[in-house]
């Protein structure tokens, strides 16, 4: 992952050459800049820890202020002396004149890509009037939360303009037919509004992907768990994280897959089940099933449980430990990719089963792996036995949170287009129920073979 995007809790420093004086006699450049600190060089030693400055940002425009040198060095070669230094007490104004700064230097780098003269203008109408007043309103929500504004009332105002830029975003992509420009769009966006955004625990945990993939197990126990644990504007994207319309479908998910197994256990006339969870995660819809006194207990129950992430498997085998006698468990860390290359050798080692679930991964495939997925765990039901498929529908739900600040791809598709995939992956002799959680974002496809 890029340095720049990892570090989020550093302001983003962007080259900047201004001149900038310090006393009458000393007059520089700047190196960089950020909203906290400046590099700047000049031809003679400055023998002074704390100084007044004039950065000029333009002819018309020029920033006063005060700051105070962290380190120095002398450039021999150069015969120049550069400078570190944080600014002490920068006024609003001129902090909004250098975001203004980051932004201009970012967006010229974007327009350089940009052909169309009104795809150049609707680019600049995002950054320097949208984008801007999103960026300006973020430290002050920031400010008033570490002087002990409500925190409820702080996250209702930053719903309401994280809303307004997630639709002017969209609106922006909608218009620009240029995947390798919006691309670069929303890397800057993240990179510029990072020191804020990835306040959160969440959210920074959903960008950096620390499992290696979108979606890990510890993110959907974050999920599951509905509980902020960010302070200051970080407890805010907390919260817009985790009432996202995704995140709650996603906790009906859970519910509705933990339903779906529990009328499968108890109704189909199997006295030895055998389920397969592909991409198991944590598996907190079989945990589901096992709390209380409502499980069945006369029918013998094996749960083969597949997952690339051993991590996920130890954690889902530590809160399944003490699950009811007639209940048993497989752990496999393997790659479901690999089981469609090699079908044949896999599906021995799998074995036949009664029900074969997957809820968090047919998303992120293409359809030619999905449709070798669902032809692939077909050929392992036995007769009357159960495939169930979890999948965003796009025309109830368009992801633009976990895409614009945690670059989240999913392939966007309606129930037609599944069905479609369906009766083309060359599955035969089957029936089909498609059924959705309460928020009807996520349904699921249940198919099963005659």
């Amino acid at each position: 992952m890029d340095k720049t995007i990892a570090e989020k809790r550093q302001f983003l420093r962007i080259p900047a050459t201004l001149p900038i004086r310090i006393t009458p006699e000393f007059l520089g450049e700047t190196v960089d800049l950020s909203e906290t600190g400046l590099r700047f060089m000049l031809q003679k030693p400055l023998f002074l820890f704390k100084a007044q400055a004039q950065i000029e940002l333009s002819p018309e425009e020029s920033i006063d202020t005060e700051f105070r040198v962290i380190w120095n060095k002398h450039l021999v070669q150069e015969g120049k002396f550069i400078y570190g230094a944080c600014f002490i007490g920068l006024k609003e104004r001129d902090l909004s004149n250098l975001r203004y700064i980051l932004i201009k230097s970012h967006l010229d780098q974007i327009l350089s890509k940009v052909d169309n003269v009104k795809d150049k203008e609707k680019i600049r109408d995002f950054w320097c009037i949208d984008f801007k007043s999103y960026m300006d309103r973020l430290p002050t929500i920031s400010n008033m939360l570490e002087q002990g504004f409500n925190r409820d009332e702080a996250f209702k105002q930053v719903f309401d303009f994280n809303e307004t830029i997630m639709k002017k975003g969209d609106e922006l992509e909608s218009s620009i037919d240029n995947r390798i420009v919006m691309k670069k769009i929303k890397k800057t966006f993240r990179e510029l509004c990072g020191p804020w955004v990835y306040k959160s625990d969440i959210v920074k945990h959903a960008l950096e992907k620390p499992r290696g993939y979108p979606g890990d197990y510890k993110l959907l126990e974050i999920i599951y768990n509905n509980q902020t644990i960010s302070y200051g504007i970080g407890f805010c994207y907390d919260k817009y994280f985790l009432n996202n319309p995704y995140s709650i479908a996603v906790r009906n998910r859970k519910e509705k897959m933990s339903e779906i197994l529990k009328e499968f256990i108890e109704y189909l006339p199997f006295s030895h089940k055998k389920i397969l969870n592909l991409a198991c995660g944590s598996c907190r819809e079989i945990k589901k099933l096992f709390d209380g006194d409502g499980f069945i207990r006369d029918k013998e129950v094996v749960f083969t449980l597949v997952d690339q992430d051993e991590k996920a498997l130890e954690f889902s085998r530590e809160i399944l430990r003490n699950n009811p006698k007639n209940v048993s468990f497989k752990f496999l860390q393997h790659n479901i990719l690999d089981y469609i290359k090699e079908g044949r050798k896999n599906s021995k080692l799998l074995g036949r089963q009664n029900m074969i679930y997957s809820i968090g991964l047919a998303d992120y495939l293409p359809d030619r792996v999905l449709k070798n997925l669902l032809l692939f765990c077909f050929n392992l039901l036995e007769p009357k036995g159960k495939l169930v498929i979890a999948h965003k529908d796009v025309n109830k739900y368009k992801p633009l949170p976990p895409d614009w600040w945690c670059d989240w791809t999913f392939y966007p598709r309606d129930e037609n287009y599944l069905l479609n995939l369906v009766t083309k992956s060359g599955i035969e002799n089957f029936s089909l129920r498609l059924t959705r959680e309460p928020s009807e974002i996520i349904l699921f496809l249940e198919v099963e073979r005659a």
